[in-house]
């Protein structure tokens, strides 16, 4: 079946919806863009000017955290959906599904887990650390770097090990 202009926008604004309600929390814009691009052939610039859309009706709230946006469903997006969810096809809404469930984890962890750095000048970076559960921040470390490869090694480290960082933060803390 093949859909018109009109109702194919339609249709691709309702799955990004479908998606964030989904997953039942925030997201941010890449992976909106690396789950709906896979699963679609919807074009990138395209997507954005969709999401833009549905954040400017308020179906869709943005707030920025660590230089990312992060999106939720409204409950008027909620609203939306519960009465347009039909016109997603179930081959679509199954393809999201199955979608989420493979990467619901990596999802989570992208979210909760952030390291950055910013340089304090030329040869001196400070690292920002942190995991955060839900809008609960478990631990949130500001580091000073010599050297410009050492943020970077601290925060590769951080996102590859922060669980076992966190754990032995807080053992050495408690004994």
């Amino acid at each position: 079946m093949q859909l018109d202009l009109n109702e194919q926008i339609a249709e691709n604004k309702l799955i990004i919806l479908y998606l964030i309600e989904k997953v039942n929390f925030e997201l941010t814009n890449s992976q909106i863009a690396k789950l709906l691009i896979k699963l679609r052939e919807i074009n990138y610039f395209l997507l954005q000017e969709y999401i833009s859309q549905l954040v400017s009706n308020d179906y869709l709230a943005c707030r920025i955290e660590s230089n990312q946006r992060l999106y939720k469903i409204t409950e008027s997006g909620k609203q939306a959906l519960s009465y347009f969810r039909t016109m997603i096809r179930a081959s679509v809404r199954k393809l999201i599904d199955n979608a989420i469930e493979e990467n619901i984890t990596t999802l989570r962890t992208e979210i909760q887990v952030s390291a950055d750095y910013i340089p304090i000048n030329e040869n001196e970076y400070t690292v920002f650390c942190r995991i955060t559960e839900g809008s609960t921040c478990l631990i949130e470390l500001n580091l000073y770097a010599g050297a410009k490869e050492q943020a970077k090694s601290m925060c590769r480290n951080w996102e590859t090990n922060s669980q076992e960082i966190y754990s032995g933060i807080i053992k050495l803390l408690m004994e």
